[in-house]
């Protein structure tokens, strides 16, 4: 009786597999993080579009505002306040810019008379202000630290971005202030300058106060 070899697979071959198994695993990945944040942010609207709409119809009946959500829940005008999204957040502003939030700790919550979204790192916003993208804690583009140079001392015009002594990324945002102090120091004037990325690739919010050291958004301290 003769037995026939079975030949396997090369070495060249199952490279050749795993690396086209990669190059699609890279390109399926970020394609689903996105698809997820997107279907978060429909879901953080469609929830605030249906609590407010249940708010109406309280009012409507009772000729008063609700003292808080969770009354629509337990007087049967919704069956329950529904659980808000976390994680990454993706929401199409009306004027079709895409502005990303990030989110720990989220509420639905009642804030003048409207069902308001918020967690510790976001102000209250309705659905209005999210669809016109001005609610805070939205995460500014961080601009690669290829393109920005560091802190010289010169004169900068405004738009310029320089990283600062301390590592972050600022952009002069005042030619008025003092633009010639260095922005990564303690004392610089932050009316010149406003925090926009870190060099290690993550973005910053930003606040009034773009001083190093302090909160530019809850939850998230440049050291």
């Amino acid at each position: 009786m003769f037995i026939k070899n079975k030949k396997g697979f090369t070495l060249i071959e199952l490279v050749v597999v795993i690396a086209i198994l990669g190059i699609l695993a890279g390109i399926a990945i970020p394609r689903f993080m996105n698809s997820r944040a997107s279907a978060q942010g429909a879901k953080l609207l469609a929830d605030l579009r249906a609590l407010d709409s249940a708010i109406t119809v309280y009012q409507a009946r009772n000729s008063a505002y609700p003292e808080n959500l969770e009354v629509l829940a337990t007087e049967g005008y919704v069956t329950v306040i529904p659980a808000p999204p976390t994680g990454g957040i993706l929401i199409t502003t009306n004027s079709g810019t895409e502005k990303n939030y990030t989110a720990a700790d989220a509420a639905y919550v009642l804030n003048n008379e409207r069902a308001t979204y918020t967690s510790s790192e976001l102000s209250k916003g309705n659905v209005e202000q999210y669809l016109e993208g001005d609610v805070a804690g939205a995460t500014p583009t961080n601009p690669s630290p290829s393109t920005v140079g560091n802190w010289t001392g010169k004169d900068y015009s405004l738009g310029d971005k320089v990283i600062g002594s301390d590592g972050v990324i600022y952009e002069n945002m005042n030619t008025a202030y003092d633009s010639n102090t260095d922005p990564g120091t303690s004392g610089y004037n932050y009316y010149a300058w406003k925090a926009v990325g870190s060099t290690d690739g993550n973005a910053i919010a930003l606040t009034d106060s773009n001083t190093a050291g302090k909160a530019f958004a809850e939850g998230v301290i440049v050291s």
